[in-house]
């Protein structure tokens, strides 16, 4: 299984970095390439020229994934996975990309919600930087409390850079099974990688 991940970020930035280490925790076997595409908009509007490219080289399937954060097409416009996954669908089909090749996550709200809907990692990673003891940081269980989780981390920590702490937050959860139950969009992400690495 050959998997393309079509990502909203820079190479090697905290998006590759991150969804290609849980990927390879949760199918070692499945063979992966990142696509980085830069900001939300290139992937938005790329990715259906991607596919095409990606279906003629011979990939199985294609995880695109981006954040709900910030809106598109721009900053004005209200926040909706809806309408996001209905306009890159309608790209992919009008490109020809079979339906079955291809799925969608528009992550509710960005991928820090996941490690603030469990904050064992941060805690954990936090605390491996000083010998001082650390406050456990307050886990952010409801959706509606993930909305803003780059604050909700700076609030706790005092800083965050996502693409030097991001992937170690994530290496220090000692399982998924808390953000798998908090957080739709991992759900749905864990759930689609499960079934692919059944095939």
């Amino acid at each position: 299984m050959k998997v393309a991940l079509l990502l909203e970020c820079g190479r090697k930035g905290p998006d590759e970095q991150v969804y290609s280490y849980l990927v390879n925790k949760f199918c070692p076997n499945m063979k992966i390439q990142a696509f980085p595409l830069g900001n939300k908009n290139n992937l938005i509007e790329q990715c259906d020229e991607v596919c095409e490219t990606l279906v003629q080289s011979g990939y199985d399937k294609a995880l695109i994934i981006w954040d709900l954060n910030p809106s598109f097409p721009d900053r004005r416009a209200k926040l909706d996975c809806v309408s996001e996954v209905a306009h890159v669908r309608k790209k992919l089909t009008q490109r020809n990309i079979p339906e079955d090749f291809y799925k969608l996550i528009c992550v509710e709200y960005e991928l820090e919600s996941y490690i603030v809907a469990d904050g064992r990692g941060l805690t954990a990673y936090r605390q491996s930087l000083t010998t001082h003891r650390m406050p456990t940081f307050t886990d952010r269980k409801k959706k509606r409390d993930q909305r803003d989780p780059k604050n909700v981390i700076w609030n706790y920590w005092g800083e965050f850079n996502e693409t030097l702490h991001a992937l170690k937050v994530f290496e220090q959860l000692p399982d998924f099974n808390r953000v798998y139950a908090r957080n739709p969009s991992f759900k749905r992400f864990k759930d689609v990688v499960d079934t692919w690495c059944k095939l």
